[in-house]
C-alpha cells in the first residue's frame, strides 16, 4: 500500500484510539478527502470486518452489518437491535474460525446507514473495535456523528491537505511540473486528494466532472457500459458480472476486493459518472441491473427507471409485503405509488404518507402528499393522510382544516365517517382541550368502527386520554385495551400514539414511577420496530418525568444530546420546553429565555413558549418581563389544567414578592401532578393577607402533596420556613437552613437565593455553598483538552501537545463547551478550573428575587 502523504499525525491518532478503550473512532471529512485511504492504512495488519452503507439501499435494515457479516442468515436481520447485538457479540467473541474479539469492524459512509444500523453501532461502542467514516456535508452527518460521539466514539476531523503536503502528493502523481502549472492544480484542488489526483491525471480539466469525463472517454465501449452499470447500482457487484472488468481495473476507476467484488473507487466518482451518461445508456444499464437485483425493492427502482411501470409496481408491492419495518415499508409504498396511475396512485401515496408518519418522517409524508387533491373516491383518505401529517408536524390549524375537509366528503354509515369521527375526537382532546367533547366523540367513533368492522384502537386511546383528563376511573385499563387492539391489528402508528398518551396521562396523574416505566416500554417497542425517530419521542417523555422529579442534571445532559440530533420540529420544541423549564428552575434566566426563543410561537407550542418565559423571569425575580409573558399566557387558559396551575403558581409568587395583586386562582384538581399547587396557592394568599402561621401550615401540606416533585417540594419547604419566620416561630431557622443545604446540593439557585434572604432577615449567616458532586460529563479526551485550555494553551498548541489535528481539538473544545454550558473559551477555562459553576459542575448563578 502506498504511503499516505500528510496524514502521519492522523494515522497515529487513529491507531492510538483503536488501541485504547473504548476503541471506537469516527472519521469525519468531506468527499474525497481520504477517509477510506486513512482507514485502510490504519487497519493494515489488523483483522478487519468491512461493512458500509449505500445510498441506493439506505432503506434496507442493517445493510452495513449484512455486508460485514455475509455468513449470517436473513433471520438474523429480522430481529430487533438487542437481538442483533447479542448475535454479533457472540459471533465475534466465541466462534474460533472467525476473527477474535480484537477484530476491527470498519463501517464506511455511515451517513447513509439506516436507523437499525446506527443503533447497533451505538451498542457496539466499547464492545468491539470500531472505525466509522462519515461524509461531512451530508444532511444526516451531524446527527450520525452526534449519536456516535454520545455513545463514546472519539471523533477525528480529516481536513484537506495543507499546501506543502498537497505539493508532495502532486509531485508523486505528476513529477516535473513547472511551478505555475503546479500552483494552478493545487489551487483548483483545494487540498482535496481525490480531486487533486483526478486533475493531475487529466492536467487541463477545471473540475472533477471534467476530469472524470476525460477518463470515461478513454475507456473502451464495453468498459464504459460496465462502469455505468456499477455506478447506477450504487453498491458493489460481483466482478464476474462485468465483462470488461480488466479494463476497468487497469483504468484505476474500479477496484476488486479479495472476495471478487467490484466497486467504483469512490462514491463521488460514481455520482459524477451517473450525471454524465445519456438517458438511453442509463435505461440500458438499468435493464442489466433488473437482472442482477436480489431484492424486490431494488428491482422496483430499476424497473421504474426503464419505464416498466407495471412490473415496477408489482415488485414494489412485493417489497412492501416483505418489509420488516415501517421505515422500510413506506419507501416501497412510495415507489409503488410512483409506478401507478390514476386512483391507485392516489391511494398508495396516501398509504405511503401514513407509513412515513409512523416512521417519524412527517417531511417525507408532506412530499408524498404534495399535489394530491382532496376529491374523488379517495378524497377522505387524502384529507386524513394530510391531517396525520399536520398532526405530526404540530400544525394544529391545518390539522383542523384537513379533518373538516374529510368530514365534508365522508358519507354517513361508511368507513370514512368512522375515521373522520376518530380524528374529530383527537382534535377535541389535543387541540381544543375539551375532554368532555372528546370522550363523547371517541365513543361515537368506537361504535362506528365496530359497525364497519374497523379497528377502534385510535378512538379507544382518545377516550382513555379524555377520561384521564376528566379524572374519571378506568382510563389506564382502557389504554391497555387500545394498545393491545392496535398491536393485534398491526396498526403501529396508533399503538405508539396510545403508548405516548398513556405516559402523558400517568405523568399528569403524578404517578411518575409508572410514567417512567411506560416511557421505557415505549422506547423499547420503538427500538424493536427499528423506529428510532419515534424512540426519541419516548426519550422526550422520559425527560418530562425527570424534570417533574427535579433531576435537572439529567434533563440538561439528555436535552443537549437530543438537540444535537435531527429532530422533527415538534420534538425539538418539546425538548426546548423541558430544557427551558429546568434552566428556569436552576436560575439560569438567559439560557431559559434562549430556550423559549427557540420554541418560538409555533401554534402547537405557543402556550409553552409563554410558560417558559414566565418561569424564567418569575423565578429570576424579573417582574415586568414576567408580567408581559403572563398577559399573553392568560389568553391560553383553555389549556390543560396542569400547565395553567404551574404557570399561575409561578406568577402568584412573583406578584406576592412584587407587592402586586395575586392572579385569579384557577380550579386545581386535588390529586395528580399538581396536587400540591392548590394548597400552595392558598398559602401564598394567606401570606399576602398577613396570616403567616396559617400559610406555614398550607405550605407544609403542599410540600407533602408535591411528593416526588423535588424542586416544588423544596420550594414549599423554603416557603414554610419563611412563613414561620414572619410568624415569629423559632423553628424557622432550622427549616430554612435545611432548605438552603438541599437547594445548594441540587443547584436550585432561585430557592437558595430566597433561603439566604430569609436567613439574613433572621440575622443569621447563610451556609457556605457547597460544590455539587455530579459526575464529570466529559469524555477522558475532552477532559484532557479542557485541562490544557485551563493552562492557557491555544488549539494549535494543544494539537501539537497531544499529536492530533487542530480541527480535532476544535471539535473537542466545542463539545466540552456544549456539555458544560460555557458561553466562551474563557468561561470554559473558568469552569474547568472550578472557579465558577456551570452545567454538571456547580450550582449555577444565584438568582435575585424581587
Amino acid at each position: 500500500m502506498p504511503r499516505l502523504v500528510g496524514r502521519d499525525a492522523d494515522l497515529a491518532e487513529v491507531g492510538a484510539l483503536l488501541d485504547e478503550p473504548p476503541r471506537a473512532v469516527l472519521v469525519v471529512g468531506e468527499a474525497g478527502v481520504g477517509k477510506s485511504a486513512l482507514a485502510a492504512a490504519a487497519l493494515a495488519g489488523r483483522s478487519v470486518r468491512v461493512g458500509g452503507a449505500l445510498a441506493t439501499l439506505s432503506w434496507m435494515p442493517y445493510l452495513a452489518l449484512r455486508r460485514a457479516f455475509p455468513e449470517l442468515d436473513e433471520e438474523t436481520w429480522g430481529g430487533d437491535v438487542a437481538h442483533v447485538l447479542a448475535l454479533l457479540g457472540e459471533l465475534l467473541g466465541t466462534v474460533p474460525e472467525l476473527p477474535a474479539r480484537a477484530a476491527t469492524l470498519l463501517v464506511e459512509d455511515a451517513h447513509w446507514a439506516d436507523e437499525a444500523t446506527l443503533a447497533s453501532l451505538e451498542g457496539l461502542v466499547g464492545v468491539v473495535p470500531l472505525l466509522i467514516t462519515v461524509r461531512r456535508g451530508h444532511p444526516a452527518a451531524p446527527d450520525v456523528a452526534a449519536r456516535l460521539e454520545k455513545a463514546g466514539a472519539s471523533r477525528l476531523d480529516l481536513e484537506p491537505l495543507g499546501g506543502d503536503d498537497a505539493r508532495r502528493l502532486l509531485d508523486r502523481l505528476r513529477p516535473g511540473l513547472v511551478p505555475a502549472e503546479a500552483a494552478d492544480l493545487l489551487a483548483r484542488s483545494g487540498g482535496n486528494p481525490l480531486l487533486l489526483e483526478e486533475l493531475a491525471r487529466d492536467g487541463v480539466s477545471e473540475s472533477l466532472t471534467r476530469a472524470v469525463l476525460a477518463r470515461c472517454r478513454a475507456l473502451p465501449e464495453p468498459a464504459l457500459e460496465d462502469l455505468v452499470v456499477l455506478a447506477l447500482a450504487g453498491r458493489p457487484l460481483p466482478a464476474t458480472e462485468l465483462a470488461a472488468i480488466a479494463d476497468l481495473r487497469e483504468s484505476g476507476i474500479v477496484g476488486v476486493d479479495h472476495d471478487g467484488v467490484a466497486s467504483v473507487r469512490h462514491a463521488l466518482i460514481a455520482e459524477v459518472v451517473v450525471d454524465l451518461v445519456s438517458e438511453e445508456r442509463r435505461r440500458r444499464c438499468h435493464r442489466v441491473l433488473v437482472r442482477l437485483a436480489d431484492h424486490p425493492g431494488e428491482a422496483a427502482r430499476h424497473l421504474l427507471a426503464v419505464g416498466d411501470r407495471e412490473a415496477a409496481r408489482g415488485a414494489a408491492l412485493a417489497a412492501v409485503d416483505a418489509a420488516l419495518t415501517p421505515g422500510e415499508r413506506w419507501r416501497h409504498l412510495a415507489t409503488a405509488a410512483e409506478a401507478s396511475d390514476g386512483d391507485g396512485a392516489v391511494l398508495l401515496r396516501a398509504r405511503a404518507a401514513e407509513a412515513a408518519c409512523t416512521a417519524g418522517e412527517p417531511g417525507e409524508a408532506a412530499r408524498l402528499l404534495d399535489g394530491l387533491e382532496v376529491a374523488g373516491p379517495h378524497g377522505v383518505a387524502v384529507a386524513l393522510a394530510r391531517a396525520t401529517q399536520a398532526f405530526q408536524a404540530g400544525e394544529w390549524d391545518r390539522y383542523l382544516a384537513e379533518v373538516d375537509r374529510g368530514r365534508a366528503l365522508a358519507v354517513p354509515g361508511t368507513e370514512g365517517e368512522a375515521l373522520v369521527r376518530a380524528r374529530q375526537a383527537t382534535a377535541a382532546l389535543v387541540v381544543r382541550n375539551d375532554p368532555a367533547t372528546a370522550r363523547r366523540l371517541a365513543g361515537e367513533a368506537v361504535a362506528l368502527a365496530r359497525q364497519q368492522g374497523l379497528s377502534a384502537a385510535g378512538p379507544r386511546a382518545t377516550a382513555a386520554g379524555a377520561q384521564a383528563a376528566l379524572g374519571g376511573p378506568g382510563w389506564e385499563a382502557e389504554f391497555a385495551g387500545a394498545i393491545a387492539e392496535a398491536r393485534s391489528d398491526g396498526d403501529v402508528y396508533r399503538e405508539l400514539n396510545a403508548r405516548h398518551n398513556l405516559v402523558f396521562a400517568l405523568t399528569a396523574a403524578g404517578r411518575l414511577d409508572r410514567a417512567a416505566e411506560e416511557a421505557a416500554t415505549q422506547r423499547a417497542r420503538c427500538l424493536e420496530l427499528r423506529l428510532l425517530k419515534r424512540a426519541r419521542s419516548a426519550e422526550i417523555s422520559a425527560l418530562v418525568v425527570d424534570c417533574c422529579r427535579g433531576d435537572h442534571d439529567r434533563v440538561l445532559g439528555e436535552s443537549a444530546r437530543l438537540l444535537a440530533e435531527q429532530l422533527s420540529p415538534g420534538d425539538r420544541c418539546d425538548v426546548q420546553v423541558v430544557r427551558g423549564t429546568a434552566l428556569a428552575q436552576l436560575g439560569r434566566v438567559e439560557d431559559a429565555l434562549d430556550a423559549a426563543a427557540a420554541i418560538g410561537e409555533r401554534a402547537s407550542h405557543a402556550a409553552d413558549h409563554l410558560a417558559v418565559r414566565v418561569y424564567a423571569n418569575a423565578y429570576g425575580g424579573h417582574a415586568e418581563p414576567a408580567r408581559e409573558a403572563w398577559s399573553g399566557f392568560a389568553a391560553s387558559l383553555g389549556q390543560e389544567d396542569v400547565m395553567v396551575a404551574e404557570v399561575t403558581r409561578a406568577m402568584a409568587w412573583l406578584c406576592h414578592e412584587a407587592g402586586w395583586p395575586l392572579p385569579e386562582r384557577p380550579p386545581v384538581t386535588p390529586a395528580g401532578l399538581v396536587a400540591g399547587t392548590g394548597p400552595e396557592l392558598d398559602g401564598v394568599a394567606a401570606l399576602a393577607a398577613g396570616r403567616p402561621a396559617e400559610a406555614a401550615g398550607l405550605f407544609a401540606r403542599a410540600r407533602a402533596a408535591h411528593g416526588p416533585r423535588r424542586w416544588e417540594a423544596l420550594w414549599c419547604r423554603w416557603a414554610e420556613g419563611e412563613a414561620r419566620r414572619l410568624a415569629g416561630d423559632p423553628s424557622a431557622s432550622a427549616v430554612l437552613g435545611e432548605a438552603a443545604e438541599r437547594a445548594a446540593e441540587h443547584g436550585y439557585a432561585p430557592i437558595l437565593a430566597r433561603c439566604r434572604r430569609s436567613l439574613r432577615a433572621l440575622g443569621e449567616r447563610p451556609p457556605v455553598e457547597r460544590r455539587r458532586g455530579t459526575a464529570d460529563p466529559l469524555t477522558p479526551r475532552e477532559r484532557q483538552v479542557v485541562d490544557l485550555v485551563v493552562q492557557g494553551l491555544t488549539d494549535a498548541e494543544i494539537a501539537a501537545r497531544l499529536g492530533v489535528a487542530r480541527r480535532t481539538v476544535q471539535t473537542q473544545v466545542a463539545s466540552a463547551r456544549a456539555k458544560l454550558g460555557a458561553d466562551s473559551r474563557a468561561h470554559l477555562a473558568a469552569l474547568g478550573a472550578g472557579t465558577v459553576a456551570g452545567t454538571g459542575t456547580g450550582t449555577g448563578s444565584e438568582a435575585a428575587p424581587a
